[in-house]
């Protein structure tokens, strides 16, 4: 964020035009609502990216971090035998001081899922490792309502329904 006021309103001069070039092409008809890379809202400025005319959400590698807990706190050179326990240091005598990465099994099930539909595979498994993900978190977990507010059966979905009900799906999971 800028600080010199100078320069803090030639930022807003530009995103301000922004706005208003992208809300004239939306009422040209040359763009949809839903393509705007910049919004303000109750004057906060949001912006969007975009990836083949798609909003994407930059990687924050949400996997878990687990840590070895196989060494006595007084001294790391005595290994203790007892399960992970993430709050523990690290154990020294590890053949790398690479932290172990924990992927929830749901997460394994979504990116087959999502690469399937958007690789163009048979779906059949990619739409039942979605249902397995959703029956045991939600009721209802044959219908998903996918970015566009539609409700769509999961057996019924297409392909690109089906990687937008799969990248939504991580988003739930990924918030626990």
């Amino acid at each position: 964020m800028e600080k010199d006021s100078k320069k803090l309103e030639e930022q807003i001069k530009k995103l301000d035009a922004t706005i208003k070039e992208e809300s004239g092409k939306i009422a040209a008809g040359d763009m949809k609502e839903g393509d705007r890379t910049i919004r303000k809202d109750n004057g906060i400025y949001e912006s969007h990216k975009f990836f083949k005319g798609k909003p994407f959400v930059e990687a924050n590698h949400p996997m878990f971090s687990i840590y070895t807990t196989n060494c006595d706190p007084s001294d790391s050179n005595v290994e203790l035998k007892q399960p992970y326990d993430y709050t523990k240091p690290n154990y020294t005598n590890m053949t790398n001081g690479r932290r172990h990465r924990l992927i929830r099994y749901s997460e394994v099930l979504l990116w087959y899922a999502e690469s399937a539909a958007r690789a163009g595979m048979d779906l059949t498994d990619a739409k039942k490792y979605l249902k397995q993900v959703r029956k045991r978190a939600v009721t209802d977990y044959e219908n998903v309502t996918l970015s566009d507010g539609t409700t769509v059966k999961i057996d019924a979905m297409s392909a690109d329904q089906l990687a937008d009900a799969c990248y939504i799906e991580h988003g739930w999971e990924v918030a626990g």
